[in-house]
């Protein structure tokens, strides 16, 4: 495991993180920030199918936690990971965002109490004053070392926003923001993929020792989705974090099989097809 943790920090991190690892988590948080997207709102039903699957953790909003706490009893059930804050970024992935807000919605201690093994927050790189971003820095380098008081592991998830990020410095600027969040004390780094496999080899160098999750964003083709995972796998990331990939999936369960596959069985994509059955 990564050196200098305390043993608490291991033992979570090893909840998420196989002997192989890497890990593969199910994000279900997107009504915090989307509202009631497809898969979010009657979210149980497919919740159930995908724990059939085997993911290493499931991402949940606070809220959601309570409602399907027994699905996390016993051995052999996932992790949960809580997403920690809000942000209004959802409203502005393309265009300016002078007024997007961001805040917190738990702390570290009322994470552990939900029975969490990590916490995710956001990191916001690109604000038009630059005031802004120094002052979501410097909340981060507080919440990480918060997280690091509670032996609670800390998920950056970063994202280069607004005018100043283009799709020439996109790998350049989130590059920049991983090595930030790392230095701020974050171990493990949820991200984007940049696109190809050699500026994300850049990415996941950049954030040194800490482990690098790729999520995959918006619904695509299940095939897309799959070539992304095994891409990014391929330039070094630890695993991935899909959430409208698995949970708006025609087959979640397959779809979940897929993935673990790819992750930890070292398949490949068209193996991986095979058992969404072609798709």
């Amino acid at each position: 495991m990564i050196s200098g943790l305390s043993c608490g920090k291991e033992i979570r991190l090893g909840n998420i993180f196989g002997e192989d690892d890497r890990a593969f988590v199910v994000a279900y948080d997107h009504g915090l920030m989307l509202g009631p997207v497809k898969g979010v709102v009657d979210f149980e039903s497919t919740l159930k199918k995908v724990i059939t699957g085997r993911p290493d953790a499931i991402l949940l909003s606070p809220g959601q936690v309570s409602r399907v706490s027994r699905l996390f009893y016993g051995r052999g059930s996932p992790s949960v990971i809580v997403r920690a804050d809000w942000t209004s970024a959802g409203r502005y992935m393309s265009g300016t965002f002078k007024t997007l807000q961001r805040r917190m919605i738990l702390t570290p201690s009322e994470a552990l109490r939900l029975g969490a093994s990590a916490t995710v927050i956001y990191a916001i790189v690109g604000y038009e004053d630059e005031s802004r971003e120094a002052d979501d820095f410097a909340h981060l380098a507080r919440f990480a070392r918060d997280c690091d008081k509670a032996s609670l592991p800390l998920i950056v998830e970063p994202i280069p926003l607004g005018p100043k990020v283009t799709g020439s410095n996109f790998a350049d600027t989130l590059g920049l923001i991983v090595r930030m969040a790392v230095e701020a004390g974050a171990d493990v780094i949820k991200c984007s993929y940049t696109g190809n496999k050699e500026s994300f080899k850049k990415v996941v160098q950049a954030a040194g020792a800490a482990k690098v999750l790729v999520l995959g964003g918006e619904k695509m083709p299940d095939r897309a989705a799959l070539q992304l995972a095994s891409d990014a796998i391929e330039s070094g990331a630890s695993g991935v974090v899909f959430g409208r990939n698995v949970i708006q999936s025609a087959n979640p369960l397959a779809m979940t099989k897929a993935i673990r596959a790819l992750v930890h069985e070292g398949a490949k994509v068209e193996e991986a097809v095979k058992i969404l059955g072609g798709a």
